[in-house]
């Protein structure tokens, strides 16, 4: 415990008690005692031996590297998604096709990394808590459907549509949804009764919507952030 500097409450040093046994400090002004524990890191040889979340990586070392091949193409793919690093890296090998291969290998990836933020955001959707919205899904060109859900993510699930095909939601319940469907009945379609034409007023009335609340998905996380049932989250992060 040599050479650690613990700070006592009321902002003064703490001395080292060694009568107390290792790792005992006592403030000089209020007395006040505690134990310092700091575990070992022991290097192990060979091994990658990256912390992540609390747990120690025990793959094989990769020569040359102090990590392993898992932890070393994460980190390349991470280098490769920075500008700035992909530049320095054609600089330095000072050829043009690497540079060509380098841009190349990131425009391929771009589809897989777009892939899994679209998957994220449907999973961190999917384990939002219930928020009843009235939705407007586009099934068709000819066919959108108005109904009402407390889980919009899911509902999305089970129609097979993506989130774009999301036209609007505004907050409400069932009777809310009954209302719009008597609105917009002289442009019922189809054998459902949820099942609507985009007539000039349908659509007039979504596009108020979506100058109202803005996207679906960020009307639910603005509720729900509004209402202390999920913390706030980050403008990058939301749906």
């Amino acid at each position: 415990m040599e050479g650690i500097d613990v700070s006592c409450s009321c902002g003064r040093s703490m001395v080292p008690i060694a009568s107390m046994g290792p790792g005992r400090y006592r403030c000089p002004s209020c007395r006040f005692h505690v134990t310092v524990s700091i575990p070992a890191l022991v290097v192990v040889p060979d091994q990658c031996n990256i912390v992540w979340k609390g747990r120690r990586c025990t793959g094989l070392r990769v020569e040359h590297l102090l990590v392993c091949e898992r932890h070393a193409i994460k980190i390349g793919e991470w280098a490769i998604r920075q500008e700035e690093v992909r530049s320095k890296l054609a600089d330095s090998l000072a050829t043009s096709a690497i540079a060509d291969q380098i841009s190349a290998q990131v425009n391929a990836w771009g589809d897989h990394w777009s892939q899994q933020r679209e998957r994220l955001a449907r999973e961190r959707a999917e384990r939002r808590p219930p928020c009843p919205v009235v939705y407007y899904i586009r099934l068709s060109e000819d066919r959108i459907k108005i109904g009402k859900s407390d889980f919009l993510a899911r509902r999305l699930k089970a129609f097979r549509v993506r989130e774009e095909d999301v036209l609007a939601a505004e907050p409400g319940s069932y009777q809310e949804e009954t209302r719009r469907h008597h609105q917009f009945a002289h442009l019922r379609t189809g054998d459902y009764r949820e099942d609507f034409s985009p007539g000039d007023d349908l659509m007039e009335h979504i596009a108020q919507l979506r100058a109202k609340h803005g996207k679906p998905f960020e009307l639910i996380t603005r509720i729900l952030t509004e209402q202390g049932r999920i913390g706030k989250i980050p403008d990058q992060m939301a749906e």
